[in-house]
Formats: structure tokens, sequence, C-alpha cells
């Protein structure tokens, strides 16, 4: 659903959007990024800024198995809203 958003081929957009020029519907994705995008990857950022710190810093394993790498995990949580800034910027 969300490769079929971005090519702009979903239904329910492609319904609306269709009557709307290129330059209208530009707009409209730069105003959606702006509402809403932006200040939810912002809010993951700072939300988890405590757990993903010191997650990283005691190099946390897995609760169940006590496997390494769960900071990894909690890691990539901050590399996908860094991706989302970068991309909608």
């Amino acid at each position: 659903m969300t490769a079929a958003t971005r090519a702009g081929t979903h239904l329910a957009a492609d319904a609306v959007a269709r009557r709307y020029s290129l330059k209208v519907r530009h707009c409209i994705k730069k105003i959606a990024a702006l509402i809403g995008l932006i200040p939810w990857a912002l809010f993951i950022l700072i939300a988890s800024k405590s757990s993903v710190i010191s997650s990283l810093q005691m190099h946390e394993t897995f609760p169940d198995t006590a496997n390494r790498g769960y900071f990894v995990i909690k890691l990539a949580l901050w590399v996908m809203a860094l991706l989302i800034l970068a991309q909608r910027s």
C-alpha cells in the first residue's frame, strides 16, 4: 500500500488527486509531510531518547534469550526517524 501511494496509484488517493494539477499534488504532499511525518519523527526521536541511549551504552541484550543485539533494534528506531526527516526535508 505504501509503494502504491508513493507511486500515485493507490485507489483512494488516485480518485481525488487525479483531478488536481501536478503542482497542487506536490504541495499537498509537502503539507502532509510538514503536518504528519516531521512532527511524528521528531516525537519518536525525543520520546525514545533515554531508552535508546541507555540501551546503546549497555549494549542491551534481548530480554528472553540474552542474545546480543537488542540495542541495534532500538537504534534502528532512530535510523528510521532520521531517514523520514531526511526524505521529507
